[in-house]
This record gives structure tokens, C-alpha cells and sequence, in this order.
């Protein structure tokens, strides 16, 4: 196997993070979003018929249990958000503008919110990280 040929190799190991970033979210083929990594970031993108969305995420993830997402828009849409929820996480909770979504978080899965989202609407995601001892 030739060190030189794939993504992995000595020359791509500063290219990590762009590549880690490039993945934070994806569009899905239901006109909507999957966030499948987890980091600091803000995300322009069209979804639903074309109309611009920006998904803002705070969070120091991994180094805290929580991720907030802002959702911001021209007018009322609707379209689907996935949420990838680690298979670690046991105790998952998800909540939008606060009221907490019961039943979303499945550890290994992706929650899916379904609704007609608002400018400013909140999602925060926490992942109760558990303590292991040795």
C-alpha cells in the first residue's frame, strides 16, 4: 500500500479539521438538514423550495455537554432537522425554545425535529456526558 495515496496519509494530516468541518452539516435528500458532527460554526443554506436558512451552533462540544442552535430565517419554513445523538449518550435531552422534546434522543440514531421553524427559534441539545471510573 502506497503511504502517499489516500486522505490519511503524511501530507493531509494538517487537513483534519478542514475535513472534520466540511462535515458538520449535510443536506438531506427530504430538502432539510443533518448535522452529523458537532463544533463551533455558522451554516448558510437553501432549503425547501430555495429559500436561505442560517443555522448559527455555539458550543466548546466536546470539552461541554451542550449544543445550541439558533435557526434563522426570512419568513416561517418548514423542513426537517437531523441530529446525529452519539451511541455513548444514555441521557440525551433535547429541547426547542426550551420546552423539552421528549423522546428524541436514542443513543446511535439521529433525532429528527419535523416543524414549520420560526427566525430566532432555539434547539439545545445536551449529552450528559457520564463520568467512567477506573
Amino acid at each position: 500500500m502506497n503511504p502517499f495515496s489516500s486522505r490519511c496519509c503524511q501530507h493531509n494530516h494538517s487537513q483534519g479539521w478542514p475535513y472534520y468541518i466540511e462535515h458538520l452539516a449535510m443536506a438531506t435528500p427530504d430538502n432539510g438538514v443533518a448535522i452529523a458532527l458537532y463544533g463551533a460554526c455558522t451554516v448558510s443554506l437553501k432549503i425547501a423550495d430555495n429559500k436561505p436558512v442560517t443555522i448559527k451552533e455555539v458550543t466548546n462540544y466536546p470539552f461541554e455537554e451542550s449544543v445550541r442552535f439558533t435557526i434563522n430565517t426570512e419568513q416561517k419554513i418548514k423542513f426537517p432537522v437531523y441530529l446525529r445523538i452519539p451511541s455513548w449518550c444514555k441521557r440525551g435531552s433535547l429541547k426547542i425554545n426550551g420546552v423539552v422534546q421528549s423522546n428524541k434522543t436514542v443513543p446511535g440514531q439521529y433525532a429528527l425535529i419535523l416543524r414549520t421553524w420560526n427566525n430566532g427559534d432555539v434547539v439545545t441539545l445536551d449529552f450528559s456526558m457520564e463520568r467512567i471510573s477506573f
